[in-house]
């Protein structure tokens, strides 16, 4: 078998879990295909010196895996590319394409042979894009999404969790750190034991200061800007969009994409004042979590990413408004790539009046696109992903949403809520391309407490997405679950 993979630096981003980079499926492909009766030949396409070292030592250097340089940038022309070099191969060759974000699974090889010896063509890959039906630009094969229904396992938005916080004071300081790993709850592998899963790290970091001026933290946490957002949306306890037709999946999105950014976790350096009658401001410099070429995540950033709270606590609740810039570029190569900036404000606030509590929310940006403000602000400037904050040509996408949310707790103490979120973009200046128009979701819930720590959770979410060429996807999900807090 010939096998012809295909890896570039740049790429189509969408929130992925963060085990899920180029170089970890390179070398998870590897694991299952570096065998003796396969040739591996890499197509590195556009690729920094830095990935060629690393090719260089650590790929080429293996047996049957050798590579060749290109300099497309887009994955059409590569394929025309690897397409005439196997043209010129023997008619019963085997050959297999591959490209550079696909994490194989266990007996990934054996079943593509079995597979070639009662078909001509073969494909091990497996996404919701194959059960999109035509009219919504998917699969002419395909009816009602390939199922009428599907069943999962898995964690909500907040996924299993397990920290550690050491606290004390020293010298007139309170001083503290926090470390926490994320893993997941279910696995679709047969032995049900799949280290391609791995797990989520989004905190460590520590904090020091005094009642009397403040704190600092340093470290990994969750961003400021749009925080306070994710933490008042009642599916943080459920699953809100997202809801997985397979099991596996380390956690959903609640109202992310469809009423807020997400906030990500980022490495920062962060100053809280001390409250001046319930009002408290926080400001710091951020890790840009850009995610482009591997010389920008590696060696150099443009600048750091601002960003900052003020907030005003009061006995029934509080209101706040936050911002984030970045200054940011897809290439450290001069004369290369596409500069932006991405921006964004927004405000809320959540009030309870007795059994009742009420969340109003509403952001605004440039060039953060609708989903991951972290996770896709670099690559969709070179790949003009369609709910990325750029087009191609580097031009800002405005985007704008929010969400309401009331719940009420009745006296069993059960809490019934709904909400109602949307997150809208408008495309690039003379863009012509359908991108991501609007995503709205409806979520009703019942989250009753069994006990003090234990939660009894059900939730129905209703998601309907437009893209700017008027074509709909719509997406339903009934979730039954706990989650346990000590």
């Amino acid at each position: 078998m010939k096998v012809y993979y295909r890896f570039s630096d740049g790429g189509f981003n969408k929130l992925k879990p963060e085990y899920v980079t180029k170089k970890n499926c390179l070398l998870n492909f590897l694991k299952h295909f570096h065998l003796a009766d396969v040739e591996i030949t890499i197509i590195a396409d556009k690729v920094s010196e830095e990935t060629v070292q690393w090719l260089d030592q650590d790929i080429a250097s293996r047996i049957g895996v050798n590579y060749i340089r290109t300099n497309f940038g887009y994955g059409s022309k590569a394929y025309i590319k690897v397409l005439e070099m196997a043209t010129e191969l023997p008619d019963n060759e085997e050959i297999y394409f591959v490209e550079d974000d696909y994490i194989h699974r266990e007996k990934s090889f054996q079943t593509l042979r079995e597979g070639l010896e009662i078909a001509d063509y073969v494909t091990l890959y497996d996404h919701p894009d194959k059960y999109l039906p035509r009219e919504q630009m998917g699969n002419p094969l395909v009816k009602d999404g390939g199922e009428d229904k599907t069943q999962s396992i898995n964690t909500g938005l907040l996924p299993a969790w397990l920290g550690f916080t050491g606290t004390t004071r020293q010298n007139d300081l309170d001083v503290s750190f926090t470390i926490s790993m994320q893993p997941g709850v279910s696995d679709n592998q047969t032995m049900g034991d799949s280290v391609t899963q791995g797990e989520l790290l989004r905190q460590a970091f520590l904090t020091f200061g005094d009642a009397s001026w403040g704190s600092i933290k340093m470290g990994k946490d969750l961003g400021v800007f749009a925080g306070n957002a994710i933490l008042s949306d009642m599916t943080l306890l459920g699953v809100g969009g997202g809801a997985s037709k397979t099991s596996g999946n380390l956690t959903s999105l609640g109202g992310i994409g469809s009423g807020y950014i997400y906030p990500a976790w980022k490495g920062q350096i962060t100053y809280t004042t001390p409250s001046f009658n319930g009002v408290t401001v926080r400001a710091g410099l951020f890790n840009p979590n850009q995610n482009g070429d591997s010389d920008i995540r590696t060696t150099w950033q443009d600048r750091f990413g601002f960003e900052g709270e003020i907030a005003y606590a009061f006995s029934s609740g509080k209101v706040w408004v936050s911002g984030a810039s970045y200054d940011l570029r897809t290439s450290n190569t001069a004369g290369s790539g596409i500069e932006y900036n991405a921006d964004a404000i927004d405000v809320g606030a959540s009030v309870n009046f007795g059994n009742m509590g009420l969340v109003a929310y509403y952001y605004t940006g440039e060039g953060v696109g609708s989903t991951g403000f972290g996770g896709n602000l670099t690559t969709g400037a070179s790949a003009g992903g369609g709910d990325m904050g750029t087009n191609t040509a580097g031009n800002e996408r405005e985007s704008d949403g929010g969400y309401v949310q009331a719940t009420y707790v009745i006296p069993s103490g059960t809490k019934l809520g709904v909400a109602y979120g949307v997150s809208q973009m408008d495309p690039a200046t003379t863009e012509s391309a359908q991108v991501l128009d609007e995503n709205q979701r409806w979520t009703v819930g019942a989250y009753h407490p069994l006990t003090k720590h234990l939660n009894l959770v059900a939730e129905y979410n209703a998601i309907e997405s437009t893209d700017t060429g008027n074509d709909k996807a719509e997406a339903q999900s009934l979730s039954l679950g706990a989650i346990l807090f000590f």
